[in-house]
């Protein structure tokens, strides 16, 4: 059995290996730093059983190790920090039956690794928490925006000026200006620190 892990911090690749070897000793375990790491070792020929994800590495929420995994048919768990409506949405989407909570105490990630290895379907406490609220979470939905905008608020989410922007893309103040205000209003944000903060929280490479 060969289980791909997947997280940026050597501690919780540790924690997650030690909870696997104590329900499979055998288990065949390759962790993983980065997406350029990882996203190589899901094919066929690698033989991949289960997929053990964190949504955010090094920058932003990434789901592409859960769409391939999906093509692949590949059970997948997220182990993750970030938990709200949209990723559950998302989540749910890609066929992901175990969400565990990195809040959680780590029975809730043995309960998962279990679940997630008979094929049934397990959310910790926190998830459900979450589930069940009936609070919105528009401020993390994704952005739709088009290369032009995306590239004026990679830069000013960097710190740099609409002035410095203007220059740095060799465009006109009024592009500028006129490409936000446009991608606030797609996006239903009511300034543009909301769209920063939506933008930011994606990992938007």
């Amino acid at each position: 059995m060969k289980i791909l892990l997947i997280d940026d911090h050597y501690a919780i690749l540790s924690i997650l290996e030690q909870s696997i070897l104590k329900i499979v000793p055998s288990a065949e375990i390759i962790s993983c730093l980065s997406l350029i790491e990882a996203t190589p070792l899901l094919t066929r020929e690698n033989q991949i059983n289960y997929v053990i994800t964190d949504l955010e590495l090094f920058e932003g929420c990434n789901l592409e190790i859960l769409e391939v995994s999906k093509m692949l048919r590949i059970p997948s768990l997220i182990y993750s920090s970030h938990v709200n409506q949209i990723l559950l949405s998302e989540a749910n989407k890609l066929n992901v039956k175990c969400y565990i909570s990195k809040k959680s105490n780590l029975i809730h990630l043995e309960l998962g690794l279990k679940a997630l290895l008979k094929g049934s379907i397990y959310f910790c406490p926190e998830v459900l928490k979450v589930q069940d609220s009936n609070n919105q979470y528009k401020e993390t939905q994704k952005l739709e925006i088009t290369k032009g905008q995306k590239k004026i608020i990679d830069l000013l989410s960097k710190g740099y000026s609409r002035f410095e922007i203007r220059d740095v893309l060799n465009i006109s103040l009024n592009t500028v200006n006129n490409q936000i205000a446009r991608a606030r209003e797609l996006n239903d944000c009511s300034n543009t620190e909301e769209l920063l903060r939506r933008f930011n929280f994606w990992d938007n490479t």
